[in-house]
């Protein structure tokens, strides 16, 4: 794995630049974004016809480019969280996330233990690159979670999502 993008665009200049992406279903378009200057690239599973599959191999074709890779799913759950991330994507951005509870979830369904619940799974070889343990640490500490607010409760509860850890 690279280093996080998003991280080290902060860290340069304060900022990330990147975009969302609803329809622009091809494989080449993370290489397109790298060519144009983007961190990150985020792809909406909610609103659109893209599926984990058709996100797997944008993904593998954007290996290499430095854009991370964001995906948005449909919600805050493991069965949606997990697939997403063993097809690639370095981050995950929750919708309707009201609750200290629900962003808890969504953080337990992308860490490997002992942050988290999720099962050991990688796409490429290279993942394992210092074996199985190194790998788990860097995606813990590179795969970004964004818990998204947008209803009321989540207003009103959004200091206690922002406060749990990993988000």
């Amino acid at each position: 794995m690279t280093e996080n993008a998003l991280s080290r665009a902060i860290a340069d200049r304060g900022t990330a630049v990147g975009c969302m992406l609803f329809e622009f279903d091809t494989p080449r378009v993370m290489r397109l974004l790298a060519a144009a200057g983007a961190d990150f690239a985020l792809f909406d599973l909610e609103h659109t016809a893209w599926d984990v599959e058709s996100l797997r191999h944008v993904y593998a074709a954007g290996r290499g480019t430095g854009v991370h890779p964001i995906t948005r799913v449909v919600r805050a759950e493991y069965t949606h969280v997990a697939p997403a991330l063993d097809a690639g994507a370095r981050g995950i951005m929750a919708p309707m996330v009201e609750s200290a509870a629900e962003a808890r979830v969504l953080v337990e369904s992308a860490r490997y233990p002992p942050e988290g619940k999720r099962g050991f799974g990688v796409l490429m070889r290279d993942e394992l690159d210092g074996g199985p343990a190194a790998a788990a640490e860097r995606a813990n500490r590179d795969n970004v979670l964004i818990a998204q607010v947008e209803s009321e409760a989540g207003i009103e509860h959004a200091a206690e999502i922002a406060a749990v850890p990993g988000i």
